[in-house]
């Protein structure tokens, strides 16, 4: 059962050999794209992260994150995108896409790349200790 495809191995001398792989779910959603070498267009909140886990980079941008544990805390909003459109603000700690539990920034994207461009996403998140919905419409991620 193929569960990835090897995308790049590292291999040095200082390490034993780390390898990356992309998940069978999203390469079989975009075969065809891959298949014709067509550029594949993800899509985007619009929003910079930081892991509610990581309290070296929470202290260093002064968050405050209260009693969570899981989550992931908005440090930035990038204008003229579906996040700076809906009631986010830096701050607030994600923690649901579409209901289902965003425990760190790794598993936001997991759950955000089941998405296209264009399509609209519920997101669940804390602000001052209460929860909040807001619905963003996702847009092109550019590099």
């Amino acid at each position: 059962e193929v569960i990835g495809i090897n995308s790049m191995k590292l291999v040095q001398d200082e390490i034993e050999g780390m390898g990356f792989a992309i998940p069978i779910e999203y390469a079989m959603a975009h075969i065809e794209e891959i298949e014709s070498g067509e550029a594949i267009v993800r899509p985007m909140l619009g929003i910079s992260l930081i892991n509610v886990s990581n309290t070296t980079a929470l202290y260093q941008y002064g968050f405050d994150v209260g009693d969570a544990t899981e989550g992931v805390v908005v440090a930035d909003i990038t204008a003229n995108t579906g996040a700076s459109k809906s009631d986010l603000k830096k701050g607030d700690i994600i923690t649901k896409l579409d209901g289902e539990k965003v425990s760190s920034i790794a598993y936001l994207r997991y759950e955000l790349f089941k998405h296209n461009v264009g399509d609209k996403v519920t997101i669940t998140y804390l602000r001052n200790g209460k929860e909040r919905t807001t619905t963003i419409t996702l847009t092109a991620q550019t590099d």
